[in-house]
């Protein structure tokens, strides 16, 4: 078991490690290391949002057209439905190819979603969805 910290009080970023990321082999974290945290980075995603609507840098409540113009229904859909799973937008994580090894980019999960599976209304109930929070994080990268 092993794990890696990254943080910044104001200086230069600094980095640790601890562990083992293979306990079979030795090996120890590296900082180039990377880790399948799933659905834990939903409320890292969740958390900058607010604090960029708290510093006045976007609006929670906008229609996310602004940074996606040529996504289906994105007039319709707020930043705040991406990370309330209100968004109806289509799920990739059922038609991607099960490999590990694998990184997808987060336009490509994008379009496997929407090539995948079928858009509804947004702001009905809460259905889980991870396309809301791939865009929510392209949202902090504009």
């Amino acid at each position: 078991m092993g794990a890696s910290l990254a943080y910044s009080t104001g200086a230069a970023p600094a980095a640790l490690t601890a562990g083992l990321a293979d306990r079979e082999h030795g090996v120890a974290v590296s900082l180039d290391r990377l880790f399948k945290i799933g659905s834990c980075t939903k409320t890292f995603v969740a958390a900058a949002l607010v604090k960029l609507a708290q510093e006045g840098r976007l609006d929670l409540g906008a229609p996310i057209v602004g940074w996606f113009p040529d996504l289906p229904g994105a007039k319709d859909i707020s930043v705040r439905q991406l990370i309330n799973h209100r968004s109806g937008l289509p799920e990739f994580e059922y038609y991607i190819p099960m490999d590990p090894s694998r990184q997808w980019t987060p336009q490509q999960l994008v379009d496997i979603a929407f090539a995948s599976d079928k858009q509804k209304a947004p702001g009905g109930a809460a259905v889980y969805n991870n396309t809301g929070y791939v865009l929510a994080g392209m949202v902090i990268e504009a």
